[in-house]
């Protein structure tokens, strides 16, 4: 989530998301390659990300796990410089994900 935000702010995001073609072959390619199943058995439908339905952001207990997942990052020094704050890149991520789905 923090190379997102940073792929966000440093406007490659902007054009990646422009690039609807270059996605549904990087969906398929990875249903084809990497297929997953969400909690309960299903198969995820990558496609459906680049219908409007891409998740950036988990919920609950998944966005907790990222939360505590980050700030252990920041302590062990794997972000240099001054890192930024989960929230400020949950809201950066919040953006690419509205921007994605528009």
């Amino acid at each position: 989530w923090y190379d997102l935000s940073q792929l966000k702010d440093l406007g490659y995001a902007a054009a990646a998301i422009a690039d609807r073609d270059l996605a549904v072959d990087v969906a398929r390619h990875k249903s084809f390659f990497f297929l997953e199943k969400e909690a309960g058995g299903k198969p995820i439908d990558y496609l459906m990300a680049v219908k409007g339905h891409l998740c950036l952001v988990p919920q609950g207990v998944a966005l907790s796990n990222l939360r505590n997942d980050y700030s252990l990052m920041v302590a062990d020094g794997l972000i240099f410089g001054d890192p930024p704050t989960f929230d400020f890149i949950v809201s950066k991520c919040e953006e690419l994900q509205i921007a994605a789905n528009s």
